[in-house]
């Protein structure tokens, strides 16, 4: 497609220096963070270099765009694709030069050798990438046990450059136990740049822990991440670790939060370091006796992320301006997980009002506290309706409508925070008329069901009652007259972020588009309510990535006499544009 563009593209494209090329390359190629290996990236730079022979000479020669290689998957011994895959992998080592490179390796324990067996195919690939061991930068390894054992031995004192290591001890035997007696692996125990460290048991069965079977120069380590599975090895190993030098902590369990954050607080006591970022998800629930504990250790905390916290935790969180020493006096991002939405144990909403207020609403209005600067600049809800029961088991997941019901019920906790907060600071704001609520609600459904998905199917394309259903819903919407009508619902419920999906999309991905124009209509709604969107946002404002991600998002400084934000940033939250909430990956 773009070869066929750059045919008719006029000659001032044409004439692009070749420098400006690549530094437009890079932007391509790099705009996400893969962690170690990207299939996209790597997708996008095969395209980029199929464009012309101007744009391939361009890209061969910016060494930058090849240090993150194709991610590696070796699922058998077919030895034909292992081949094609070492030659992927050659061009990549060839085209990027001496700088460090980044990867990710996976081998399924069918395509290792048994003993006694040699596959030179698999081995030669192994051999192409230890070779390079001074060149890694950030690694990922999904791999059998026994080749660490087997093949990684010489690279002790060999990487230099290594940043970041994770790996996944999925493909690692399950009957296996940790024993003492066993030698540690100690090829990555000199690593003097190692400053990340990723550990993830996906197969939830494992009971062979990193710790146990790995050497690693722990009090170097900045930032750790750890999977612990259902199992308690890893967490039993973790009250073993000194870290001095760690800020960036995840943790993710699915068994009880009490014994995981006793660990926490006592790696913390043991190593005495200082937190800047605390994730802690759990699947169950429970009173949390060493949660203020952590937080009054951990006054450097700026990011915290937790999983259905209850009255307890959150009643820790609710700072006192007036204090001496007041809990977590920089958090900027607080993001909760609702493991529980609409059930017993979901979030109390006025626990979290009163959380939000406390580092919102008094500052700077009283005596004692009068100029102090507000640190909170946003709360994240995220719901995770895909680890609800066990989907992955029965399939039903999207039949039963689950994910539905819990986006729904994700919709009633932000009403019952906006009428808590949207007071803006004492600015008495309309009552929202209930034809307004019902339009919002309906136009909420027929969107985020039927014109913003990201996969349309047949049933999308081809259903002209749904087509004729999203027109009368335009058709009222462009009726909508917000000169006088409040009109934060339109924000708060989503709708803005859902039309900008709409007026965003490519031809051809809005069901009934060709007849209804819904695409550049719903530009049109935008321009036309922006000012009024604009106009009726206070201290805060809503914003939206997805179905099951919400963010209440604070104006920096706002609170503080004098201090503004710029429209088009506001803008760019609300229509979900500039909004990037910590979406946190699975390892």
């Amino acid at each position: 497609m773009l070869a066929k563009y750059w045919r008719f593209s006029p000659s001032s494209i044409r004439g692009v220096p070749g420098e400006v090329l690549q530094q437009i390359f890079a932007f391509v190629v790099f705009n996400e963070d893969g962690g170690a290996s990207n299939i996209n990236s790597c997708m996008r730079l095969r395209c980029l270099c199929s464009v012309s022979h101007q744009w391939r000479q361009a890209a061969i020669g910016h060494c930058i765009l090849w240090t993150r290689l194709h991610p590696i998957t070796v699922g058998h011994t077919d030895e034909t694709r292992i081949r094609k895959s070492i030659r992927r992998l050659h061009l990549h080592l060839e085209r990027s030069g001496v700088l460090p490179i980044s990867f990710s390796l996976t081998i399924y324990p069918v395509a290792w050798p048994q003993k006694g067996i040699t596959d030179p195919a698999i081995f030669d690939l192994l051999r192409v990438l230890l070779n390079q061991c001074h060149r890694w930068g950030k690694v990922q390894f999904n791999v059998p046990l026994i080749c660490f054992a087997e093949k990684f031995n010489h690279i002790r004192g060999n990487i230099p450059l290594l940043s970041e290591l994770a790996i996944d001890s999925a493909y690692w035997p399950y009957w296996v136990e940790a024993d003492d007696s066993q030698p540690q692996l100690d090829c990555f125990a000199h690593a003097p740049s190692l400053r990340k460290v990723v550990y993830a048991d996906s197969s939830q069965w494992n009971h062979v822990s990193l710790f146990t079977r790995f050497e690693l120069p722990w009090s170097q380590v900045e930032e750790l991440k750890v999977d612990g599975g259902i199992t308690g090895t890893v967490m039993t190993q973790l009250d073993t670790l000194t870290l001095p030098s760690l800020k960036h902590l995840e943790v993710r369990r699915r068994t009880s939060p009490g014994p995981t954050f006793d660990s926490i607080l006592g790696l913390i006591k043991r190593s005495g370091c200082s937190l800047e970022h605390l994730c802690v998800l759990t699947l169950e629930h429970g009173p949390q006796v060493s949660f203020p504990k952590i937080l009054a250790l951990s006054p450097q905390i700026t990011e915290l992320y937790i999983a259905s916290p209850g009255d307890d935790m959150l009643e820790a969180l609710i700072s006192d301006p007036t204090s001496p020493d007041p809990v977590l006096p920089k958090m900027k991002t607080l993001l909760i997980f609702d493991r529980y939405l609409g059930g017993a144990r979901s979030i109390n909403i006025a626990a979290l009002s009163a959380v939000i207020k406390s580092r919102t609403g008094r500052l700077g209005k009283g005596e004692d506290t009068r100029g102090m600067a507000q640190a909170l600049e946003e709360v994240i809800l995220y719901s995770l309706w895909w680890d609800n029961g066990d989907w992955r088991g029965n399939g039903n997941w999207w039949d039963s409508g689950d994910w539905w019901d819990n986006g729904e019920t994700l919709q009633k906790q932000i009403s019952l925070l906006e009428t808590a907060h949207a007071d803006g600071g004492g600015v008495e704001i309309a009552r929202i008329p209930n034809p307004l609520e019902e339009l919002a609600s309906e136009a909420r459904t027929t969107l985020f069901l039927d014109f913003a998905p990201q996969v349309v199917t047949r049933g999308h394309v081809y259903n002209l009652s749904r087509h004729f259903k999203m027109h009368q819903l335009m058709s009222k919407l462009e009726r909508v007259d917000l000169e006088k009508d409040n009109s934060r619902i339109f924000v708060y419920k989503g709708i803005a972020y859902l039309l900008a999906l709409v007026n965003l999309r490519e031809r051809g991905q809005v069901p009934g588009d060709p007849l209804f124009q819904f695409r550049s209509r719903a530009g049109k709604l935008l321009k036309k309510w922006k000012p009024f969107l604009i106009r009726d946002v206070n201290s805060y404002t809503w914003g939206h990535a997805g179905k099951d991600i919400t963010c209440m998002k604070w104006i920096p400084g706002s609170i503080v006499e004098g201090s503004y934000r710029k429209d088009e940033d506001i803008w760019n939250v609300i229509t979900g544009r500039d909004l990037a909430p910590r979406i946190i990956s699975r390892f």
